[in-house]
Parts: structure tokens; C-alpha cells; sequence
């Protein structure tokens, strides 16, 4: 399937672990999912917006995974607060859980997944858009 353009979230983790560092002009290949709701449970707003997901330590069955293909066309590296609140959390139930709680983002030209923290603000994961795009099937 073809699209135009597309919005996906990668977490600092993912890149820091085995992802490779990527700029603005790159042309990727990536393991996604489509962002569902659930996926906001433990972070305010941050993927509001976000079309897909970067995966790629096999957290979702592959019959949910595509492959995304396309040209790197912005990069936003995302900076949050962590703060205590009481929320319905898939792992905690109703409890006081730490929450990501978006603060800003900011505008850069390539990705290493080690963005410095800022004041208070913890670097959290960039959100990527992606242009003339092609989703296929995942395949492991």
C-alpha cells in the first residue's frame, strides 16, 4: 500500500539498544505497527498525531507488524516530565503509575537516540515523518 505521508513514533530505547541513527534525506525500512489508543495509556499526548510505531524487539505478534519504506522528511525529538498519576494503566490497573507527560518538541536534522535531556525535560523518542511511503507485509 501506498502513502503519501506518514508519522511514526521511535522510542529513545529502540534506537539506543539496535536501531541505526538516521537524518533528514534517509531512506528507511523500518518494523511499524498502527498506533492504537492503548498505546497512550502511559503517556499524556505524546502520540497524538503518530500514525505508527517502530517495533523491533518483537513485542507484537508479526501478523500486527508492516514494513515501512519511505524518505526521512522531519524528525521532532520529544522531551517529557515524568510525574506520578493515577490512571488506568494496562499493567497497574487504577493506581498512581509514572507518566510521560509531553512537554515540548523540538526541531532536528538527525537522530542517534541520545539527545542531551533539557533542564527538567527528559528526551523521550522522536516523532518522524515520513514522505512516498510503501507498507508491506512484516516479514521476521
Amino acid at each position: 500500500m501506498r502513502i503519501e505521508k506518514c508519522v511514526v513514533s521511535y522510542d529513545d530505547w529502540e534506537m539506543q539498544c539496535c536501531g541505526d541513527p538516521f537524518k533528514i534525506g534517509d531512506r528507511i525500512k523500518w518494523p511499524v505497527y498502527k498506533r492504537v489508543d492503548e498505546d497512550n495509556i502511559d503517556t499524556d499526548s505524546a502520540l497524538d498525531g503518530v500514525d505508527y510505531i517502530y517495533e523491533a524487539h518483537g513485542m507484537k505478534h508479526p501478523r500486527d507488524m508492516y514494513t515501512l519504506i519511505g524518505t526521512v522528511d522531519e524528525i521532532k525529538a520529544d522531551y517529557y516530565k515524568i510525574e506520578l498519576r493515577t490512571r488506568l494503566s494496562i499493567h497497574n490497573g487504577q493506581k498512581p503509575v509514572p507518566t510521560h507527560v509531553y512537554e515540548k518538541s523540538f526541531d532536528v536534522t538527525e537522530a542517534d537516540g541520545w539527545d542531551k535531556d533539557i533542564d527538567d525535560l527528559e528526551f523521550g523518542s522522536y516523532r518522524v515523518t515520513i514522505r512516498d511511503c510503501e507498507l508491506l507485509p512484516y516479514k521476521e
